[in-house]
């Protein structure tokens, strides 16, 4: 007999009727001392829940050791915040084997380890042929493990004011093998702090879209959010959406948000908005250089970079297309830091008043690079007065008086004109306008006539 059966005076062993809203692990022979192993008492509960209605699994103040289970139905385990404990004593493979494809839930447990993790994950997401659905963690703790979940075949994933902290590669990957563009996760005011991991990746994201990051904090790391997109299957689908809205993004080595381009797939419609970065020596959003256009639409509005030298830098743009840079706030400390660049093989985009104070480069534009619209970017004025004694046909010209912008434009501006004492001139007109700097030249009727005029120099 196991322990959760009961044997009557015949001898006879009969399953004990337990309520399935309120199973404990202790009716199945756990201790949670800390010491005994407890994975045969989890799985007898897991077992004993109804293949479709699943089971509620109630942990408690303990904690409980174990090597590895599945989970093939739908189960919430709910433990006591702060206090209850799943251990495992494993180093390296699965530890936890979500199977089903029904929603399970995980509310107020700590995952650890006994020992110090050389690979593998705790949650692994797997459904096989099938995809899982709208799984969710809430409250949980996931301490020094080297990935923490893994989804493979999962949509509409939630977590929900997690901790992840000291994980050594990956504290989130998102992937799904059955439809490359399903997903629908949300991440709302979760924590992920690496810790001394210096290499360690918040959020690897391979494929399944429509990711929504909201209210989120990432401490540490190399990335905070990393995507290498990779679509798989016979009939792949491009991945789609992703927002970032109202995160903090702080002290990563590389990059808080990286875009890489390592396949001929594109990612669709990137937002990222109201968000804050504090950035040393790394970028706050980076898309990488590739031999593929892989950023097809995205909006970078209404945040705050934070940069402390070291080349920092806010937004650092290639191989992308169709964007909007809206109005950002981007703050340094005068040393080695850049506000926006982008690269030759980027096209179409549109930048409009940034807010940029004591960064030395504040724009860099490629030369190759199409279509870049500056709307109200930038600007610079002046004003400037000269004569025209030179004859010039029936009329008389001012010598070239050269302008110099006190910072050179990212690309060429528009400069406009406005005469304010004539002297007999007739006109006053632009020539040579480059980045740095423009020539303008007065044409009058009379001799020696004084011309002074306004000029406007804008993006």
């Amino acid at each position: 007999a196991l322990a959760g059966d009961v044997i009557f005076a015949n001898g006879v062993v009969g399953a004990l009727q337990i309520e399935l809203s309120n199973l404990k692990l202790e009716h199945f022979g756990a201790l949670g001392d800390g010491s005994t192993d407890d994975t045969s008492a989890i799985t007898d509960a897991i077992s004993r829940g109804d293949a479709t209605r699943g089971a509620c699994i109630n942990l408690g103040p303990k904690r409980y050791e174990y090597s590895s289970f599945t989970v093939d139905r739908p189960i919430r385990f709910t433990g006591v915040t702060d206090i209850t404990q799943l251990r495992t004593s494993l180093t390296t493979g699965t530890k936890v084997l979500v199977t089903t494809t029904r929603q399970c839930i995980f509310k107020n447990i700590i995952f650890s380890g006994a020992s110090a993790q050389v690979s593998g994950e705790v949650i692994r997401i797997d459904s096989g042929v099938a995809q899982n659905t709208r799984t969710h963690f809430n409250n949980c703790v996931f301490a020094a493990c080297y990935d923490a979940i893994v989804t493979v075949t999962c949509v509409s994933l939630r977590l929900t004011n997690n901790y992840f902290v000291s994980y050594q590669r990956r504290a989130l990957t998102i992937e799904n093998t059955i439809i490359n563009d399903a997903g629908n996760h949300v991440l709302i005011g979760n924590t992920f702090d690496a810790g001394a991991q210096v290499a360690a990746v918040g959020i690897y994201q391979k494929n399944s879209g429509g990711l929504r990051c909201l209210g989120n904090k990432w401490l540490a790391g190399a990335y905070h959010y990393l995507a290498e997109i990779i679509e798989t299957g016979a009939s792949p689908l491009p991945t789609s959406i992703v927002m970032f809205n109202g995160n903090s993004f702080e002290n990563c080595t590389t990059a808080g948000i990286q875009f890489n381009g390592i396949s001929p797939f594109v990612f669709k419609y990137v937002q990222v908005t109201g968000n804050q970065f504090s950035l040393s020596g790394a970028k706050g959003v980076s898309i990488s250089p590739a031999a593929y256009q892989h950023i097809d639409g995205f909006s970078i509005i209404g945040n705050l970079f934070k940069l402390a030298q070291d080349g920092a830098t806010s937004i650092d743009l290639a191989s992308c297309t169709s964007g909007i840079i809206g109005e950002n706030y981007h703050k340094g400390v005068g040393i080695n830091e850049s506000g926006i660049l982008i690269a030759n093989d980027c096209s179409d985009i549109t930048i409009g008043s940034q807010h940029i104070t004591d960064v030395p480069t504040k724009y860099t534009v490629g030369a190759s690079a199409t279509d870049i619209k500056f709307t109200g970017a930038l600007s610079e004025s002046g004003n400037e007065s000269t004569t025209t004694p030179l004859a010039y046909g029936t009329l008389y010209a001012s010598a070239g008086v050269v302008i110099a912008f006190s910072e050179s434009f990212p690309v060429v501006p528009d400069v406009n004109l406005t005469m304010i004492t004539s002297g007999g001139a007739l006109s006053v007109a632009a020539t040579n306008i480059t980045a740095s700097g423009f020539t303008a030249i007065a044409y009058g009727v009379v001799n020696g006539g004084s011309v002074s005029f306004d000029w406007n120099a804008r993006l």
